[in-house]
């Protein structure tokens, strides 16, 4: 009986090719910028997820044509939402989901102070 070797399988990636350094280094600060929406964990840069990838060929595209840094953004998060932005702005959802445990904590010991003050003794 034969014994099987493991093989090693390398993803094919794709090669990016910019006319200056100012262009690629505009791809790089956007893609670690941005979010994976599937890995959620990664950056745009780092994730081998089929969107990413498309989302980075996008992102070359736009990089290409001379588009801005702020456009890209706006371009990203238009179809991915907010989400996709480390550090996203803050809004009346953001500051609920931030400030919301604070509230509930507070009013919570409102209640636990106002209960047992109540109380007999």
């Amino acid at each position: 009986m034969e014994t099987l070797k493991p093989v090693e399988i390398k993803e094919a990636t794709n090669v990016y090719i910019f006319s200056n350094s100012k262009s690629q280094d505009l791809f790089t600060k956007v893609t670690k910028e941005l979010r994976c929406s599937v890995c959620q964990n990664q950056s745009l840069a780092d994730s081998a997820a089929p969107l990413a990838i498309d989302l980075r060929q996008a992102i070359y595209e736009q990089v290409n044509r001379n588009v801005s840094e702020q456009e890209i953004i706006e371009f990203v998060t238009s179809r991915y939402g907010n989400f996709v932005l480390y550090q996203p702005p803050l809004t009346l959802q953001t500051a609920l989901l931030w400030g919301g445990p604070l509230v509930l904590l507070i009013l919570g010991c409102y209640v636990i102070t106002r209960f047992f003050q109540s109380s007999p003794k």
